[in-house]
């Protein structure tokens, strides 16, 4: 991706749902997340999963926008959805393993 096709990417999901993916951050993971790159790396990572799962490797910017603003629209299953993409995102990254949080109220 080119330097302008990357803010693109990341004012787009800053825009369509940063506040629903902050608030996954600060609740479940983010102890996950050390610095900006690694924040970027999750943003590429979500509209990559988003464009091949949604739209079989065939979306442009336009068409994922469109689909966040449409998600962003149903919290819930914004929340949930994203909160798949986070956890596998951090899975094969090995990141969370190594730190996950137990949610308070929560006992094994």
């Amino acid at each position: 991706m080119s330097n302008n096709t990357e803010e693109t990417v990341v004012d787009i999901i800053d825009e369509a749902i940063g506040d629903i993916l902050e608030e996954l951050l600060e609740k479940y993971y983010g102890d996950n997340l050390e610095s900006e790159e690694d924040y970027d790396e999750l943003i590429y990572n979500i509209v990559n999963f988003i464009k091949k799962e949604v739209f079989k490797g065939k979306a442009d910017v336009a068409e994922i926008r469109d689909f966040l603003y449409r998600l962003r629209e149903k919290p819930h299953i914004a929340k949930l959805v994203l909160s798949y993409i986070i956890g596998n995102y951090f899975e094969k990254t090995g990141s969370l393993a190594r730190h996950a949080r137990i949610p308070e109220g929560v006992s094994i």
